[in-house]
């Protein structure tokens, strides 16, 4: 499930379609996943706990996202973090970070919304 549908934000589903990639572009599912920076959400109704990432750094330095992928729709989603560090770097069309707890965030031009969703404790700097 995305938990994009389930905070109410618009879903990032249609980032970096692999159908929109041309066939000399072709995008390995590494790298789509280096996208994502995620833990567990908590499902309580299915009796799913919370797992965070913790004292963890993320980086997507310039030339990873938007630069890299100039045909893309390059999305970024962070979420269930605790006193990470995370750096984005490059140009993409949305960030959403949700549940980052004492974290510090740093994301680049962004082109399109950054969503910051049930964040506490955070220090960000948004371009």
């Amino acid at each position: 499930p995305d938990p994009a549908q389930s905070s109410g934000a618009p879903s990032s589903a249609n980032c970096v379609a692999a159908s929109e990639v041309p066939a000399s572009r072709v995008i390995s599912a590494e790298e789509k996943a280096s996208f994502s920076f995620t833990g567990q959400r908590a499902r309580p109704r299915r009796g799913i706990e919370a797992v965070f990432k913790v004292d963890e750094t993320y980086l997507k330095p310039p030339g990873s996202c938007k630069s890299k992928w100039p045909e893309l729709e390059v999305c970024v989603e962070v979420e269930c973090c605790k006193r990470c560090n995370i750096y984005v770097l490059d140009v993409c069309a949305q960030v959403q970070l949700a549940d980052c707890h004492d974290c510090h965030i740093i994301i680049g031009p962004c082109a399109g919304s950054v969503f910051v969703l049930d964040c506490t404790g955070c220090t960000f700097a948004i371009a």
